[in-house]
């Protein structure tokens, strides 16, 4: 009765037992260099000019004024 209840892993058991922790191991440090070399090498990366983020865009500039001759002597013609 007892002799099925016992559990008697394989050799091949313990094999892939031994595999995890070796491949949390490789897990990690691959992303830990993922993360790692972007932080190291940041004198590669191009500078962003910071003040032009705070800083609003200029607004339009207004339309030119009208020439000095039109409109300033409407419906009277000269006498030329």
């Amino acid at each position: 009765m007892f002799k099925d209840a016992l559990y008697v892993p394989e050799k091949k058991a313990r094999v892939r037992v031994a595999f995890l922790p070796l491949s949390v191991l490789a897990h990690g440090l691959l992303a830990l260099l993922l993360v790692a070399i972007p932080l190291v090498r940041s004198g590669d990366l191009p500078r962003i000019e910071l003040m032009g983020v705070f800083l609003a865009p200029a607004p339009p500039a207004p339309p030119p004024p009208p020439p000095p001759g039109e409109g300033s002597s409407r419906g009277v013609q000269n006498a030329d």
